[in-house]
């Protein structure tokens, strides 16, 4: 329930790019696996600075 908590307030700051990564976690059969892997990649490369809330997305996907 915490990680849903902090990944919505994460959404709301960084809707514009990040809603594009959780539109991905949540339609994975839209998304395929290497794409997914990909924009996770990208991600982590922008958001170095915030890497726990990526960890923790991912650990939950």
């Amino acid at each position: 329930m915490l990680v849903i908590a902090v990944t919505s307030i994460f959404i709301a700051r960084n809707l514009g790019y990040y809603a594009k990564g959780m539109l991905a976690h949540l339609h994975p059969l839209i998304e395929r696996k290497q794409k997914c892997i990909t924009h996770k990649y990208i991600e982590a490369k922008y958001y170095r600075q915030k890497r726990w809330v990526l960890v923790r997305s991912i650990s939950w996907w």
